[in-house]
């Protein structure tokens, strides 16, 4: 009988939850793990599978690639992954965007961070953008990290702190 009952339960459709746009490697990694972990449905953009970078001050010609230009390009490329009602995305769908910080000026760091770099973009209510400026934590610590040359003998990377 309970056989039954879990046979005749409609499935839920697993629907793309969120399009993240990677920095980087490190960014991208972090992102896979959280995917598959949690089984999320997400689907990554970055530059040469992470090992090119996105800077903040071309990711604007990053969303206006034909894949993402338009609501029309983004809903041809996601066609069975993506809930639409009503001629919108699904409010349970979000687009991450996540950047390094440091090598950007400060009127490019302030608009990603408070999102009126993409006002003019179609995603602008779906856009998320997370940033991180480790290194200038570091700079205001007064900690300075040096990454030495990769160690061929071991294979692990030597840093070297001082303060």
């Amino acid at each position: 009988m309970a056989n039954k009952n879990k046979q005749s339960k409609s499935k839920k459709l697993n629907y793309l939850k969120a399009v993240v746009i990677v920095h980087g490697k490190s960014e991208l990694q972090m992102c896979e793990f959280i995917k598959n972990n949690l089984r999320i449905k997400m689907e990554f953009i970055s530059n040469n599978k992470g090992k090119s970078s996105i800077q903040i001050s071309g990711l604007l010609k990053r969303l206006n690639c034909k894949d993402i230009k338009g609501f029309n390009y983004f809903c041809k490329k996601y066609e069975d992954d993506i809930e639409i009602i009503n001629d919108k995305l699904s409010t349970n769908f979000k687009m991450f965007i996540i950047m390094d910080t440091d090598d950007c000026s400060e009127e490019e760091n302030n608009n990603y961070k408070n999102k009126t770099m993409f006002k003019k973009h179609w995603a602008y209510n779906y856009i998320c953008p997370i940033y991180k400026s480790f290194n200038r934590i570091i700079f205001k610590s007064s900690i300075l990290a040096y990454y030495s040359a990769y160690s061929v003998h071991n294979k692990s990377r030597n840093y070297r702190y001082t303060r």
